[in-house]
């Protein structure tokens, strides 16, 4: 690709993402040489710098300006006469402020050089509140005057971490990295590991490039040194127990780190292989089928081979489980343990400040002999207000309350059965009035006959009536 295509693709690439660059006028005055607003026309000279520093920073986030590394860094801006020309455009030719606007980046922070980066051991942060000395407050109102070399011509060469950048990655590094438990088997893995977790942040993100090993570099000195949530060395990575302090990487956690990179690859391994067996066996019985015999032993003999390596390697795998597993319990133990020290230790202050066992009796001694004294002094007081009270007045008294309290009871349960007899009458009453409307419905369902007797039945009337007259004589 021609440097004049390259351009024009950044070009176009910031036009689409940034509204900064899509005015013809504002295009215009964003590539012209507007470092003397500084003094005249400050807003101005700010949306200039602000609109600049935001393209630099989006496009070193997507892999697209120079760069001296290969792949390109997605968290460093790499100063060098390319950048400028890069940048350049047809109609304006190169933004003839970018040095105005690196050197403000860098005062302010936004770039950060490198070497300073990495070398320094306090927070990038601190600068922020640290007191001027007076030379540096003489310079900056030289400079706010327009007095000095306060803005350079020329641009400045180098590494510079921008600031932006590194803090969106730390900060989903540190969200995924939340719940990482408290054993040690959890917080520690090999920084292969960790590079091949968090290389895709960015991209996953906001589609921007995968991070370099520069990259990492920078991202794991910003997390240990001024987030204070991990620490790392060559092999391995060591996460921080939240709200404790960042233990240093021991030869102890590497060695469990090389474990369970060794796990992690054995049990990929593990798996490839049994794909393999798999495919072998497919392949052999393909073969049969199509009667080539030649090729169905070779797939076979290659199904040995890797039917061999997957058992040697799934022995391995074994072994290592078993021994991570010993690695766990042990490193509970070792939590256990301490946690029962600092447990004793809480106990033992608690007990001094306390006195022990003498300790506590003479309390209880003096509690005991402060509690009598406040049982004589009551005494004395209840027998002073006792005197010149009638005993006979009491008795009455007490009677009265007692006849109060039968009469009482004896109205509530003579209430009680009154309220009992009532609904019983009333029961009764609902009763006897049901079974006399029960007794009249009957009554006036029964049909009496109207008719005369028949003659049979009078002749039966007849006999029966000489009958008893017969008898009677």
């Amino acid at each position: 690709m021609s440097n004049n295509n390259n351009t024009n693709n950044l070009l176009a690439f910031l036009q689409t993402h940034e509204s900064a660059f899509r005015s013809p006028a504002r295009l215009s005055s964003l590539y012209s040489s507007f470092h003397n607003q500084r003094t005249l026309n400050p807003d101005g000279y700010t949306a200039n710098t602000t609109a600049w520093l935001s393209a630099l920073t989006l496009l070193s986030r997507h892999g697209l300006l120079p760069s001296t590394s290969s792949p390109p860094s997605s968290l460093l801006l790499s100063s060098s006469p390319a950048l400028p020309l890069a940048l350049s455009s047809p109609q304006n030719g190169q933004p003839l402020s970018l040095p105005a606007v690196l050197h403000d980046a860098v005062q302010s922070g936004a770039l950060i050089p490198l070497d300073d980066f990495l070398g320094r051991e306090n927070s990038i942060y601190e600068n922020k509140w640290r007191v001027p000395s007076p030379l540096q407050v003489v310079k900056w109102g030289l400079a706010q005057m327009g007095i000095g070399g306060g803005v350079p011509d020329r641009l400045v060469k180098g590494e510079f971490v921008v600031r932006s950048s590194v803090e969106v990655v730390a900060g989903e590094v540190v969200r995924e990295l939340g719940g990482v438990g408290a054993s040690v088997t959890e917080r520690v893995m090999p920084r292969g590991e960790f590079e091949g977790r968090f290389r895709e942040v960015l991209r996953q993100k906001e589609g921007g490039a995968e991070l370099s090993k520069q990259d990492m570099r920078v991202v794991l000195r910003f997390l240990s040194r001024d987030r204070a949530v991990l620490s790392f060395s060559e092999k391995a990575i060591k996460v921080a127990v939240p709200g404790q302090r960042v233990e240093e990487v021991t030869r102890e956690d590497e060695s469990i780190a090389n474990i369970r990179g060794l796990i992690t690859d054995l049990r990929r391994q593990v798996e490839q292989l049994t794909d393999r067996v798999g495919e072998l066996e497919t392949e052999a019985r393909k073969a049969v089928k199509e009667k080539q015999n030649i090729k169905a032993k070779r797939a076979l003999r290659a199904k040995k081979a890797s039917e061999g390596m997957l058992e040697e390697r799934s022995k391995m795998l074994e072994t290592l489980e078993k021994t991570w597993r010993s690695i766990e319990v042990a490193s509970d133990n070792v939590a256990i343990v301490e946690a029962m020290k600092e447990g004793r230790d809480v106990l033992a202050g608690l007990n001094q400040k306390v006195g022990g066992a003498e300790g506590v009796e003479d309390v209880m001694d003096g509690l005991r002999e402060q509690m009598d004294v406040v049982e004589d002094v009551t005494g004395v007081i209840n027998e002073g207000s006792a005197q010149g009270i009638d005993e006979g007045e009491v008795e009455d008294e007490l009677k009265a309350l007692e006849k109060e309290e039968h009469d009482k009871v004896e109205a509530q349960e003579r209430a009680q059965r009154e309220s009992i007899e009532a609904r019983e009458r009333a029961e009764r009453e609902r009763m006897e009035k049901e079974e006399q409307e029960a007794l009249q419905k009957r009554l006036e369902g029964i049909d009496v006959p109207m008719s005369e007797p028949s003659k049979a039945e009078e002749h039966e009337d007849e006999d029966k009536f000489e009958e008893a007259n017969e008898m009677a004589q």
